[in-house]
C-alpha cells in the first residue's frame, strides 16, 4: 500500500486492509480491472471505496499519493521509483487477484496449449508460496515494530516520572530553595545570573513538568521525547563538569558530593537510546 509520508500508518511496516479505512483512494479508471478489483475487494469487507482520483499509470498514482491526495494499492511492478513523500506498507494478509486461462476443448490436445497451461500452473504454485511467505514476513515485521515500541516504555516511564516529580516539587519552592538552585546553576552557566532566583525556580519547574509529561505520554514521538531528555540531562551533566568539587583528581570520577549529579548520566543514555531507536526504526523497503 502506498501512503503519504504523513499518513497515520506511515510508520508501520505492515497493516491490515481494514485499517486503511475509506481512503480516499487513488486507482485505475472505471472499467479497468484494477478499478473493479479494488471496489470488489473493499466491498467484500463492508467498506464502500471513496475514490478521489483515477489514473492508469502507476507513476501518476504515486505522484498523487506523494501530494497527499490519497492512498493507492501498488503492485511490485509499479513501485519503482518511489517518490520521497511516499511510504510503502505491506498489507496482511497479502492482497491477491484471480487470473484465469481459458481454451477450447478441441484445442486441449495441442502441445502449445498443454505446455502453456503447465507453465501457468507452475507459476501459480510459486505465487501462492510467495504470498504465504510475504504474509509471514508482514506479521513478523508487525511484531518487531510493536516490540521496538514496547522496549522504549520502561526507560521513558522511569525518566518521565522522576522528572515530573522533581518539577512538581520545585513549583512551590521557597525563597531559600530557589536561591540554592539558582546559585548552583548560575555558577556553571553565568548568563543565568540575570534571572531572579524565584523566576529561575519557576521556569525550571515548568520545564521539568513539560518534559516529564512528554516522556509519560506515549503519543509524543520518541525522537522528540529523546531530544528533550538528552538536552535536559546534558545540562545537568554540564553542572557536574563545571562545578568545583564534583570530580576527583582524574577529572572524570565523581566525588561523594558529585555523585548525585553524575548519576544523571542514566537519563542521557535513555535520551540517546530514544533518538537512535527513532532513527533506525524506519519502515523497511518492501519487496
Amino acid at each position: 500500500m502506498a501512503v503519504p509520508a504523513d499518513h497515520a500508518l506511515a510508520g508501520r511496516p505492515a497493516a491490515e486492509l481494514a485499517e486503511f479505512g475509506d481512503g480516499p483512494w487513488i486507482c485505475g479508471t472505471p472499467g479497468t480491472s484494477c478499478h473493479d478489483w479494488l471496489c470488489f475487494t473493499l466491498r467484500s469487507q463492508q467498506a464502500e471505496p471513496v475514490i478521489a482520483h483515477t489514473a492508469n499509470e502507476y507513476a501518476t498514482q504515486l505522484a498523487l499519493v506523494a501530494a497527499g491526495l490519497g492512498i493507492a494499492v501498488m503492485p511490485r511492478l509499479g513501485r519503482e521509483p518511489v517518490p520521497a513523500g511516499v511510504r510503502l506498507i505491506a498489507v496482511t494478509p497479502a492482497l491477491c487477484r484471480r487470473i484465469y486461462a481459458a481454451w477450447r476443448d478441441a484445442s486441449a490436445r495441442r502441445p502449445a496449449i498443454a505446455a502453456t497451461v503447465t507453465a501457468l500452473r507452475a507459476a501459480a504454485a510459486g505465487a501462492r508460496e510467495w504470498g504465504s511467505s510475504h504474509d509471514r514476513r508482514g506479521r513478523k515485521a508487525g511484531l518487531m515494530g510493536f516490540s521496538a515500541k514496547a522496549r522504549r516504555l520502561p526507560g521513558r516511564l522511569a525518566a518521565g516520572a522522576f522528572i515530573l516529580n522533581a518539577g512538581l516539587g520545585k513549583w512551590s519552592a521557597d525563597e531559600e530553595t530557589a536561591a540554592r538552585l539558582h546559585g548552583t546553576a548560575a555558577g556553571s552557566y553565568p548568563f543565568l545570573s540575570r534571572v531572579k532566583p524565584k523566576d529561575f525556580a519557576r521556569l525550571l519547574a515548568v520545564g521539568e513538568i513539560a518534559l516529564g509529561s512528554a516522556l509519560l505520554v506515549p503519543v509524543v514521538p520518541p525522537a522528540a521525547a529523546g531530544a528533550g531528555l538528552t538536552a535536559f540531562s546534558a545540562g545537568l551533566l554540564g553542572l557536574y563538569a563545571r562545578t568545583p568539587g564534583m570530580r576527583k583528581e582524574d577529572g572524570i570520577r565523581p566525588t561523594q558530593q558529585g555523585t548525585p549529579l553524575a548519576k544523571d548520566v542514566w537519563m542521557l543514555g535513555i535520551g540517546l537510546g530514544l533518538i537512535v531507536d527513532a532513527l533506525t526504526d524506519r519502515p523497511a523497503k518492501q519487496d
